[in-house]
């Protein structure tokens, strides 16, 4: 056969170390970000204060940061699909922390509400970017723990800033916690951008292969007949004619209902899922038609920029020739009639109790 055929290596790839670094890094990322949001608590009195805004007109701040924080938590989404955790990660934190710094540094009410609401714009979007990375490095079944460490993040940025933020303010004044954790978060994005780099778990490359790949792998798929799949059947009526029928016509050897595949030279064994929750092994050679059952595979979601790339791709529409009739029509439909059959099983009671073991075994597979 000349198409190569590739399986999922994911779950055979070795477990790295730097995986922690990274869920470390996130970490710490998310909860300086956490920090940086939670500052206002403490500082917001002082900072009306010195800027001459009245206490009932303080929540204009907060309201600002969050209108921000909202509207970075979906376009940062958008943001990771686009140019990966890294690149979001380290923006998000360093563009929090510039505005941080320059918010410490405000004079002005009108200001300090607008650079209040570019450091929420920031902020919003480190939480995506980190779920992404972490989700890179780890497999579905590790994730609980990793992402149970992850979110503790925001608890503990709250946490922090209270603690610290009042004794900097007694220190030095309100600016000074905004400097010092704005210069943390710029120093922290900085190296987490030349730290950081995208784990094995999400392959973006088997996801958006490039065009020309893409063109060369379905020009391959056409000319090459000798495994050709189908689908089981389809969703509205179920018939399952297709597969075999195509089959049919090519006149290739084919298998349906298939659960798996194992290709050997010029021979095939697959799967096949019969009533009952039993199965068949089955030796067949190539070329072949095999119909597909669901749950062969993993499915593979599509990223937003998947989805979107499709709703451009044109959907050809192919004209009947002229005189075809449909071969089958549907006569009937009608819902089964339900029946039921007692047996009596004759003999005493333990040879009763072996032959009902033994049919509700063999006959009705219920054991």
């Amino acid at each position: 056969m000349s198409t190569a055929m590739t399986a999922s290596t994911s779950s055979a790839r070795p477990r790295s170390a730097y995986r922690w670094v990274v869920l470390f890094a996130c970490w710490a990322s998310f909860t300086l970000t956490s920090i940086d949001r939670s500052t206002w608590g403490p500082a917001s009195v002082f900072v009306g204060e010195s800027l001459a805004v009245p206490l009932a007109s303080l929540g204009a701040f907060a309201t600002a940061y969050y209108l921000g924080y909202v509207l970075s938590n979906a376009l940062g989404g958008v943001g990771t699909d686009r140019f990966g955790g890294r690149w979001m990660l380290s923006i998000s934190l360093l563009g929090a922390g510039v505005f941080m710094a320059v918010f410490g540094s405000t004079t002005s009410a009108t200001v300090g509400i607008i650079v209040q609401a570019m450091v929420g714009l920031f902020a919003g979007a480190d939480y995506s970017a980190g779920v992404r990375l972490v989700a890179s490095w780890f497999k579905p079944s590790e994730l609980g723990l990793p992402m149970g460490i992850f979110t503790t993040a925001t608890s503990l940025g709250t946490a922090i800033a209270n603690s610290v933020v009042p004794a900097m303010i007694a220190w030095n004044g309100w600016e000074t916690s905004y400097h010092i954790f704005g210069g943390i978060s710029i120093v922290l994005a900085i190296a987490l951008f030349f730290l950081l780099r995208p784990g094995p778990e999400l392959d973006d490359t088997a996801e958006e292969p490039r065009e020309e790949s893409r063109s060369v792998g379905l020009k391959s798929l056409v000319r090459n007949r000798d495994l050709v799949l189908t689908g089981l059947q389809s969703d509205d009526l179920g018939s399952a004619q297709t597969g075999v029928i195509l089959a049919e016509r090519l006149g290739l050897p084919h298998a349906t209902i298939i659960m798996d595949v194992k290709i050997d030279g010029t021979t095939l064994r697959v799967k096949r899922e019969l009533e009952g929750g039993w199965f068949q092994w089955i030796a067949m050679p190539l070329p072949a038609l095999l119909t597909i059952q669901s749950g062969i595979n993993q499915l593979r979601y599509a990223t937003l920029k998947g989805i979107m790339a499709a709703k451009k791709k044109e959907i050809r529409k192919a004209a009947l020739p002229d005189g075809l009739q449909p071969a089958q029509q549907i006569v009937n439909l009608a819902v089964p009639t339900r029946s039921k059959q007692t047996q009596m099983i004759d003999g005493s009671p333990a040879d009763a109790a072996k032959e009902l073991v033994r049919r509700l075994r063999e006959e009705a597979r219920a054991l």
